[in-house]
């Protein structure tokens, strides 16, 4: 079950830390943002988007890219969750 008593600060925009998480990821993989799109049948501009937080990505959308990265929406959200608590 994910944690839903983690606290985001008011003025951060969960879009960018998604982004930056999903951005950290692509890296680690040694994926270009053009490969992502490809792995996950998207258009490269829409990668550059949602790493900058300045596009939202459906639930559907965003589980692609993550298994395109290696992982899951659940284990993406848990990890990520996990960061943010420690912070």
């Amino acid at each position: 079950m994910l944690p839903y008593n983690v606290k985001v600060h008011l003025d951060t925009n969960i879009l960018i830390i998604i982004g930056k998480a999903i951005k950290e990821k692509r890296i680690t993989n040694g994926y270009t943002q053009t490969r992502l799109a490809e792995i996950a049948h998207v258009h490269r501009n829409f990668i550059s988007c949602v790493e900058k937080g300045t596009r939202s990505a459906t639930i559907t959308t965003l589980n692609q890219l993550l298994e395109g990265l290696g992982t899951n929406i659940f284990a993406f959200m848990s990890e990520l969750a996990s960061q943010i608590k420690s912070k």
